[in-house]
């Protein structure tokens, strides 16, 4: 083979090899939307609905990750009750990412009520609030338990963690079970800028929390939720930034408008979050 010819050769080699590299890499988005990512729901979304309704309704969307609220999993119930209700999660496929938000009140004794909770649940993560001061308390536990406990933001009003950066200044030095779930849309709420706090954050992320806002009336910016993308915020700079960190926890849906069209709403949302990954 001449000079020429095995030049041709191999540029020809290489075309074919990036066209079967695109095609399969078509082939993986058809079959994984999402890009890995592991967009699910935080079940406070529907917070209306039954268990059961929630779990039919995840099964209709094709959505195989949850985050309970104690609204679909009473912390009241027994270990074996708490366990048969996980149990059609499982059958229905669907992940249990984590539990909460679980507002930590009280004594050590009140504390262990609420790990124990999550420990019965099997879920790795308990998305939670509490005092600053009682963060020594909580740690201990996390590391007892074996349970990554992730501080959830609140935004303005939130007297405790208001800020996910003021939440990552209280735990960055911790054990590593203690870390974050990132609320973008409060992120939003306060002003700060959504993929710098991913950024900033990124090595305590444990569970996030993904929705749209509209900016509200100043001065209190409540917010006013939107199907993601029809919103005002960095939704694409969000998501890209998610995969650019290669993010493995759990990216909860959290829908703040409730009506007889939230799961066709819903049903909008994670196909603006499909269509948007596909564009990134």
């Amino acid at each position: 083979m001449n000079a020429m010819n095995r030049r041709d050769f191999l540029m020809t080699a290489c075309a074919g090899a990036a066209g079967l590299s695109a095609l399969t890499g078509r082939a993986a988005d058809a079959a994984d939307p999402f890009r890995g990512l592991k967009v699910g729901l935080a079940s406070y979304s529907v917070n209306k609905m039954s268990f059961d309704e929630m779990v039919a309704l995840l099964k209709d969307l094709g959505i195989h990750y949850v985050a309970l609220k104690d609204v679909h999993l009473k912390k009241t119930l027994s270990k074996d009750e708490i366990q048969k209700q996980v149990a059609k999660l499982k059958d229905a496929g669907i992940a249990l990412m984590g539990c909460g938000v679980i507002y930590l009140k009280g004594d050590e004794a009140a504390f262990r009520k609420d790990f124990e909770y999550v420990k019965n649940t099997g879920a790795p993560t308990m998305v939670m609030s509490c005092n600053p001061g009682e963060l020594p308390l909580v740690e201990k536990l996390a590391k007892e338990y074996d349970i990554r406990c992730a501080i959830h933001n609140h935004g303005p009003g939130d007297a405790q963690f208001p800020s996910a950066i003021e939440a990552y200044k209280a735990v960055k030095d911790l054990d590593a079970h203690m870390g974050l779930c990132v609320d973008i849309g409060h992120v939003f709420r306060r002003g700060d800028n959504e993929v710098e706090v991913i950024n900033t954050v990124k090595d305590r992320l444990y569970d996030f929390h993904i929705k749209d806002y509209d900016r509200g009336p100043a001065p209190k910016f409540p917010g006013i939720t939107k199907v993601i993308g029809q919103g005002s915020m960095n939704i694409k700079g969000i998501l890209k930034a998610l995969l650019d960190m290669k993010y493995a926890g759990h990216v909860g849906l959290e829908y703040e408008k409730t009506g007889p069209n939230e799961p066709a709403e819903l049903k909008e949302c994670y196909a603006a979050i499909k269509k948007i990954l596909a564009e990134i």
